[in-house]
């Protein structure tokens, strides 16, 4: 009877020893799965706020080349009406885009546009430099290079000598963009600011067929001293002289500064009359508003206190134009700056206008 009972207290205290490892297992596999449940959370959290900022880097950027060609229009007017410059070509120029969330057509055919929650600022900033009014890399002499780059003429003529310049040696190249100079070694950077300002690359594209890329109504009177062989007196003299429409007009002008007959004075075919050659900057801006009427009140300098989670884009185009004002873009830079910051959103009166979520659960948000 004793030993029996002895048995039976420690079946018991067996059992109930193994229903509390089972208890202490099962209570561990929930403190694990709810860790991983809670890591799962943070990590969609995370994938949803770096979804979010690539959104709005993508918009950025398509803002950014919408500039483009918002540049790319205002001077075809100015090419077709050349009276006219446009305010472009002197200063930053902005333009803002109409956001929406989509388009709804109703019952009745009527298309509305259905707002967005949160209002957005769109905007794209763009400057255009004429390229044309800058001599050319690939096709100045020697002389003209000593003189706008300050270098001695042996160092000039090798740069001079470095190009086709009509032949097919494959051991010379054309310049694709100024900083080679350093690239190859014909020169020690970094390279003056001054070279920037006066050199181009750009402006010629068949080299074949190089004629009139030079503009000298664009010209600074310091290029026009060294293209036309002038002191810095009769080039500007010359300047004022303008603009000019043609040849004759021009040799009038610098035979007039030099004192000598217009007839002495040779034509080169470089010379042009009209800029082809636009290089275009742009920087598109994509974000929220916190307080939009505060925005549009405040000065240059406040306005980003009223932005939040800011996304911006830089790009830069060059536009050679035809004849006809049609235009081929020849070098595209599409990656010139980016930044994006995140910032905490201000308490909204509706609950479910977070910062980030509405921009991935959104997809159909367009910007026109």
């Amino acid at each position: 009877m004793h030993d029996t009972k002895i048995d039976t207290q420690t079946g018991l205290q067996s059992k109930e020893g193994r229903r509390g490892a089972a208890l202490l297992f099962a209570l561990s596999i929930l403190a694990v799965f709810s860790a991983l449940g809670m890591i799962y959370l943070r990590h969609m959290e995370l994938e949803v706020a770096d979804t979010s900022i690539e959104l709005r880097q993508k918009r950025a950027r398509q803002l950014a080349m919408a500039g483009v060609e918002s540049a790319a229009a205002g001077i075809q007017q100015y090419l077709l009406n050349p009276t006219t410059r446009p305010v472009q070509m002197d200063s930053p120029y902005a333009v803002k885009f109409p956001t929406y969330r989509s388009l709804v057509t109703g019952e009745d055919g009527q298309t509305a546009i259905e707002e967005m929650g949160w209002p957005r600022l769109a905007e794209t900033t763009f400057t255009i430099h004429d390229e044309s009014g800058k001599i050319n890399l690939n096709h100045a002499p020697a002389s003209v290079l000593q003189k706008v780059m300050g270098v001695p003429g042996d160092t000039a003529r090798t740069i001079a000598a470095s190009v086709p310049a009509g032949g097919n040696d494959p051991k010379k190249q054309w310049f694709l963009e100024l900083d080679e100079l350093v690239d190859r070694r014909l020169l020690e950077g970094p390279l003056a600011p001054t070279v920037y300002e006066t050199l181009t690359t750009y402006s010629v594209v068949d080299h074949r067929n190089a004629r009139g890329f030079f503009n000298v109504n664009a010209a600074d009177p310091s290029a026009l001293a060294a293209v036309l062989d002038l002191t810095p007196e009769q080039a500007a003299q010359v300047k004022g002289k303008g603009p000019f429409s043609s040849s004759e007009a021009l040799a009038g002008a610098v035979a007039a500064a030099r004192g000598v007959p217009p007839e002495s004075v040779t034509s080169d075919p470089a010379l042009g009359f009209q800029s082809r050659c636009f290089r275009v900057v742009c920087e598109g801006r994509y974000a929220r508003f916190v307080d939009k009427e505060r925005y549009e009140t405040a000065s240059a300098a406040d306005k980003r206190r009223h932005l939040m989670n800011v996304a911006v884009h830089r790009v830069e185009a060059v536009l050679l134009f035809n004849e006809d004002a049609t235009y081929d873009i020849i070098h595209w830079n599409v990656d010139i700056a980016r930044e994006v910051e995140e910032t905490e959103a201000p308490a909204a009166d509706n609950a479910d206008e977070s910062v980030d979520v509405e921009d991935v659960k959104v997809e159909a948000e367009a910007t026109a």
